[in-house]
């Protein structure tokens, strides 16, 4: 919102963007974690302070004026420029960093992510920590949104359409295995499907095609543990 007559934040600028975008408040605010009444608040405080409505209200779905589009390449700018700065300044000293909020796949809980944070408790000594697990595509939606500042994920490869938002820093490799039940022909069994709704699962079916691989399937689960349970019963 404007803080004086003429003046606007990088939060106005990145509500614009989020409502731009989403083309609706209520999915904008859904998005940006806050209320639709703050993200109305915001919206009135920067058209106030450029003296022009930025957004048609009467459209649906809502979509940027002429104003607004001109403005939305600029506040894009705007907001990457600050990214790469709060970036060149982290990578300068992170000694000093109070809060991260880190976003990690649900597959690393166990193994990845508590060596993890054991190390950056030892290098960031004065930093607390919000960790937030889930699937890959979610996390990546958040830390578009900058609801996240770092998440560990699936390489999403082929689906990223615009990685200039981002920096991407290769952590680990490992190759997709089938499990079969022990002692039990494989021949016949069906596939116990990892979720097709999840980036790893998308892999997953591209690989497959890849190699003219068709299992049958009568099965879809977005939990590794509760398709290796399914493998132990038999059912896959």
């Amino acid at each position: 919102m404007a803080d004086v007559q003429g003046r606007f934040t990088l939060w106005g600028i990145e509500v614009f963007l989020a409502v731009a975008e989403e083309q609706s408040i209520t999915a904008a605010a859904r998005r940006l974690g806050v209320s639709a009444s703050a993200i109305s608040q915001q919206l009135a405080g920067i058209e106030a302070a450029l003296g022009a409505a930025l957004l048609d209200r009467s459209a649906r779905p809502m979509r940027p004026t002429p104003a607004g589009a001109m403005f939305r390449i600029h506040a894009q700018t705007i907001l990457n420029a600050e990214a790469e700065a709060r970036a060149e300044l982290g990578r300068a000293d992170l000694s000093g960093l109070t809060t991260l909020r880190l976003g990690m796949i649900e597959d690393f809980d166990a193994g990845v992510t508590p060596s993890l944070l054991s190390a950056l408790a030892q290098d960031l000594p004065t930093c607390r920590f919000l960790l937030e697990t889930g699937a890959s595509h979610r996390l990546l939606d958040q830390l578009e949104a900058r609801a996240l500042d770092i998440v560990v994920t699936a390489d999403p490869g082929a689906e990223t359409h615009d990685e200039r938002w981002r920096e991407v820093h290769p952590l680990m490799a490992e190759p997709f295995v089938a499990v079969a039940p022990k002692g039990r022909s494989k021949a016949g069994l069906p596939l116990i499907q990892y979720s097709s709704r999840h980036l790893m699962g998308r892999q997953i079916a591209a690989q497959l095609a890849r190699h003219n691989l068709r299992p049958t399937s009568r099965f879809e689960l977005d939990s590794y543990h509760a398709i290796l349970a399914m493998v132990a019963e038999g059912e896959g």
